[in-house]
Formats: structure tokens, sequence, C-alpha cells
């Protein structure tokens, strides 16, 4: 039997839980996912982009004559370049960045010959 009372409400203590102390760091790590998550999707966009920009099929089809009339803006013969600028762009769906050169940047325009040999795209 127990005669000190005083141990009784030491038996029957129980600990008490906040969730105060879970919540913050919880709250934490969801700000921190959340950030994560948006740095990863501006990269994979950013990725995306960037892999395309000036490639093959970067250019839909409805864009080639504002490409090309870009491309042909300070030709010599400006109606035959547009003429084989869109043939090529509708081929390639792309047009290289700049007025000349610059071909690197989409194989399919560079890689077009005539039945000469020489380069059909402007």
């Amino acid at each position: 039997m127990l005669t000190d009372c005083s141990s009784i409400p030491f038996l029957f203590h129980v600990p008490v839980f906040s969730f105060n102390r879970l919540q913050k760091p919880k709250r934490a790590m969801a700000k921190i996912s959340v950030i994560c998550l948006a740095l990863f999707c501006l990269i994979a966009v950013f990725l995306v982009t960037s892999s395309t920009a000036g490639g093959e099929g970067s250019v839909p089809i409805q864009e080639c004559p504002e490409e090309c009339a870009r491309r042909c803006a300070v030709a010599s013969q400006h109606e035959e370049c547009l003429k084989y600028c869109n043939l090529c762009c509708q081929k390639c769906l792309c047009v290289p960045s700049g007025t000349s050169g610059h071909k690197e940047e989409c194989p399919c325009y560079r890689d077009w010959r005539s039945s000469q040999g020489k380069p059909k795209c402007p």
C-alpha cells in the first residue's frame, strides 16, 4: 500500500505532447520542398528551351515567312533568298540566327545541297 501521497501525481504524470514543436519543422520542410520544386521546374524549362533554340524543329511552319524575312533582310537577291529560305525552313523547321552564317545551329539547313553540290539554303 502506498502511504506517501506525494508520489501519486508523479505516477500518473503523462508528458504533454506539443504539436507546435512538430508543425514548425514541417512548415520549414514544406517551404524548402516548394522552393526546390520551383528551382527544378525553372532549370527544366531553361534546358528544354535552350536545347531547341535555333535547332531543327524550333520554328513552326507558320512562322517560316517571318523568320526568313529576318534572315534575308540584307540579302542582295532578296526574292531568291526568301524563296529558298522558306523551302529550307519548311523542310528543316529552323532558320539560323542572324542574316548570314550560323548554319551550325541547324544541320539540316546547312547540309541541304543543290544538284550542283552548292548549299541550297541561304
